[in-house]
């Protein structure tokens, strides 16, 4: 014959007086289940899953929100996840300690996804999403920081990627790109792509972007550096130097420490042109005596001066030298006279006219 087996039964919620630790009741009237757990009943099983109090807060696993007192719209799910909020507000927190420090009593407007996500973060208005995401941030507010291992402990910054501002202690900054901007400890930032930036320290009102841009900058300010490897192609990359304007891939500049500089390209580029004004300057050398001038393909370039000044051995000016064939057709200047050193021959089919203002003398 099989046994019956009844446990207690009401019509209202348990309390310790009803049940003892260990035995269960059940309310008849909610249709729920409860156990006495060391002193507290708590609901068991079945019913409509997870619920909420009367201020709003939801809560799931072992300690989750266990110290709320008169905090109002929290959402906590995990072990020890928002365990320290007592009064704070507007919090959510998914995953093992996350949002746990016991300090953050009255945090408010703050969302941690991830294990240990925000773990000892006490400021308000943070977003932290990724395992270990925010693990160091305690103080600091309104810092969205995604990615595992994604971190920073200054506020108002927006780290994203794989460890992206791990170490960093700055604010008012932006790290996009796994390992970027890992140890920045100045402000107004704006550093983007993997590893841009990566050992900044004091570095502060920068603009770094593309992968591994400006990687060794440590204290320098105000540059703007784009491009992949900019700053970084292994040829003085740059380190403390401020206020230049670097772009290309491998574009490099002349220091480590330089200054005040513009540098366009890698010494790969030959030519710099400006479409909308037909102005092209092709490769050459700038060398004492020279001028800019324009080939016959309209591009810019350094060459000697025509009619240039005297010349000689060594530090010498003794010499002025001219050609001795005309070429092409030409007009002395009006109100001008000419001079060269003869003979000279005029090609076939050259004309040189000579104004009756003007004369041209060989000598």
């Amino acid at each position: 014959m099989a046994n019956t087996i009844k446990l207690k039964r009401g019509t209202s919620t348990p309390t310790t007086s009803n049940i003892v630790d260990g035995e269960v009741a059940i309310d008849k009237t909610a249709q729920k289940l409860y156990l006495n757990d060391g002193g507290t009943v708590k609901e068991i099983g079945g019913g409509g899953g997870v619920t909420s109090d009367a201020d709003n807060n939801t809560v799931g696993g072992t300690n989750a929100g266990d110290s709320i007192t008169n905090g109002t719209s929290n959402t906590f799910f995990g072990f020890d996840a928002g365990t320290g909020v007592t009064s704070g507000n507007r919090n959510t927190a998914f995953g093992k300690s996350a949002l746990a420090s016991t300090s953050a009593t009255s945090t408010f407007d703050t969302t941690c996804f991830g294990d240990q996500a925000g773990i000892q973060v006490t400021g308000g208005m943070n977003t932290l999403i990724g395992g270990k995401a925010g693990q160091r941030l305690t103080s600091g507010q309104a810092n969205t920081i995604v990615g595992v291992m994604a971190d920073g402990t200054g506020s108002y910054n927006v780290c994203v990627g794989q460890q992206a501002g791990q170490y960093s202690t700055g604010s008012q900054s932006i790290a996009i790109g796994g390992f970027c901007g890992q140890d920045f400890t100045g402000s107004s930032n704006n550093f983007i792509g993997y590893q841009a930036a990566k050992d900044a320290t004091s570095a502060t009102e920068n603009v770094c972007i593309g992968r591994g841009s400006a990687k060794d900058l440590t204290t320098g300010s105000k540059n703007v550096i784009i491009g992949q490897d900019s700053a970084n192609s292994g040829t003085n990359d740059l380190t403390t130097g401020s206020n230049n304007i670097i772009l290309g891939h491998d574009a490099a500049a002349s220091s480590a420490t330089v200054s005040n500089e513009v540098t366009i390209g890698d010494a790969n580029i030959t030519k710099f042109r400006v479409p909308g004004l037909n102005f092209i300057i092709k490769d050459s050398t700038a060398t004492q005596g020279y001028v800019l001038t324009v080939d016959s393909n309209g591009e810019a370039g350094f060459a000697e001066a025509a009619g240039g000044g005297a010349t000689g051995g060594g530090s010498d000016d003794i010499f002025y030298e001219n050609g001795q064939t005309v070429t092409s057709n030409y007009t002395i200047t009006n109100g001008k006279n000419a001079m060269s050193a003869g003979p000279i021959a005029i090609a076939s089919g050259v004309t040189v006219t000579i104004g009756a203002s003007e004369t041209w003398t060989v000598v």
